[in-house]
């Protein structure tokens, strides 16, 4: 079940996917703060949310 969560909550957990992956993170905060937005408008799972970022930060998207 989606679950919402705080930007701040969000943000951690962005950062922490981000550097497992050898990414770094956007230095434009109002993209992640976009994203988070669009996560909690979708309802969407935050962990399939942050991997469909993932994806499309490197450019494979599906």
């Amino acid at each position: 079940m989606p679950q919402e969560i705080s930007f701040n909550d969000f943000f951690a957990k962005v950062k922490t996917e981000f550097a497992k992956n050898g990414i770094a993170i956007p230095e434009d905060m109002e993209m992640i703060e976009l994203a988070h937005m669009e996560c909690v408008e979708e309802g969407a799972s935050i962990d399939e949310f942050i991997q469909r970022m993932l994806a499309e930060y490197k450019g494979s998207t599906e």
